[in-house]
């Protein structure tokens, strides 16, 4: 028979807290991590916008048979890296729902307090800029060249 006795082999008795479930990672908008990454996006969408106006290239005028058509090679091109482009952006969507905030009214003197609740980070992004970041995602480029030369295929008799 064993002896409870010994104080390992006895279970220690808990408080009567209750544990809570772990945070999830909040990141402070100071950090530099964070500061290099806003520096990568806003070259990324500067790279982005002067990808853009290689779509209104796509569409070519074919001599033989005097037909609008698409080039191909060009489209595949611009295509590719407005998707690369897109994927950054939907990774600034994410560290968006994850970046605590200074709030307004804290800011009285100095830097202010730290909000890292994650409820109040999600409702202010989904109240600010989300809808704005979502209809920048679109793939609306990539998607309408296609379409439209596919719809309306212009040949001259």
């Amino acid at each position: 028979m064993k002896n409870f006795n010994r104080v390992s082999d006895v279970h220690p008795v808990s408080d009567g807290q209750k544990k809570s479930p772990p945070r999830k990672v909040i990141l402070d908008p100071k950090d530099p991590m964070l500061q290099k990454w806003n520096k990568i996006f806003v070259i990324s969408c500067v790279l982005a916008v002067s990808v853009d106006p290689f779509f209104f290239y796509i569409p070519v005028i074919n001599d033989k048979k005097k037909c609008l058509d698409m080039s191909g090679s060009l489209q595949i091109t611009a295509s590719v890296f407005r998707t690369f482009f897109d994927l950054f952006y939907v990774l600034h969507i994410i560290f968006q729902f994850k970046t605590g905030f200074v709030s307004p009214s804290s800011r009285v003197f100095g830097s202010g307090d730290l909000n890292d609740d994650p409820v109040a980070i999600t409702k202010r992004y989904l109240t600010s800029y989300f809808i704005i970041d979502v209809l920048s995602i679109i793939p609306l480029p990539q998607v309408s060249p296609s379409k439209t030369v596919s719809y309306i295929y212009l040949c001259i008799n």
